[in-house]
């Protein structure tokens, strides 16, 4: 069994789509943890439910990703008995050619972490706006060189976005230490894998209109304010703190246009500097 493991807030929309999606490429059943949405995600969990591919969680407290990801990993090895465990967000598309159960079920047997490389897509003006499903308009996407600005891509080994997790099931005793940001988990016995992205990638859109940005920022706000672990850790969501301290200068649709969304200029410019390319990888999905 394969088990997808997401947090979310507000994102009714693409979280159904991300359903879809993911039940199209081999999961077979999600927990989700609602974090207090007030659109149709409610709405959307239950249908999923009805049909015995999903159980909902709802926690509203301000962000507890960390606390809410952990538990859902420990239900799944408690009672689903996965063979694999994908932690991500809404956003996030997980992709592979050979299709997602069969690539995990080459992995040798000695590793039971997978590290995933992410690609950030970036709206343009030559998206499909005719296109409801995101995973299939917004086709541009960083390369690994740097953009000039912090949107939370770069580690310490190339400027794409941090890489995610997969987790093969462990013991149920297990006592596990999952990062903010999924980008990591800790337990005894870890062995951890990079995979190449011709194996699996996952394709992320957090970056979807203004109007999604803005309300992303406001949230990340709040969290910052009333979640310890993220007023008390500077670290985190460094990228986020910037675009808050923007938005509080009254400067954040500006940043917007000129940072995050791609014009005809900027697009032409950053297709020749090769900082952006077309992929089409999920056309067909």
């Amino acid at each position: 069994m394969l088990v997808q493991i997401i947090f979310t807030r507000n994102e009714g929309d693409l979280l159904e789509e991300s359903i879809r999606f993911h039940l199209k490429s081999g999961v077979d059943f999600f927990l989700v943890t609602d974090n207090g949405s007030t659109d149709k995600t409610p709405d959307v969990l239950k249908k999923f439910e009805a049909i015995g591919v999903l159980k909902s969680f709802l926690d509203r407290r301000a962000k507890p990703q960390k606390e809410c990801m952990e538990a859902m990993t420990k239900f799944a090895l408690n009672y689903l008995n996965p063979h694999w465990m994908i932690l991500s967000d809404t956003d996030e598309f997980w992709y592979s050619k050979m299709g997602l159960k069969n690539i995990l079920n080459s992995i040798p047997k000695e590793f039971n972490v997978l590290k995933v490389l992410r690609y950030q897509h970036f709206p343009t003006a030559k998206d499909d706006l005719n296109e409801l499903s995101t995973h299939k308009k917004i086709l541009f996407r960083e390369t690994g060189q740097h953009l000039g600005i912090d949107t939370g891509v770069g580690d310490s080994t190339n400027n794409f976005a941090r890489k995610k997790i997969a987790l093969r099931s462990i013991s149920k005793n297990s006592d596990i230490d999952i990062l903010p940001g999924n980008h990591t988990i800790h337990f005894i016995g870890r062995r951890v894998l990079e995979v190449q992205p011709d194996d699996i990638v996952i394709h992320e859109f957090p970056f979807r209109s203004y109007e999604q940005f803005a309300s992303k920022v406001e949230r990340i706000s709040r969290v910052l304010l009333e979640n310890e672990l993220y007023s008390n850790n500077t670290e985190y969501s460094s990228h986020m703190r910037k675009f808050i301290d923007i938005a509080r200068n009254g400067n954040l649709k500006k940043y917007y246009n000129e940072n995050i969304y791609f014009n005809e200029n900027r697009l032409v410019t950053a297709l020749k500097s090769n900082q952006i390319t077309y992929d089409s990888s999920l056309l067909n999905t």
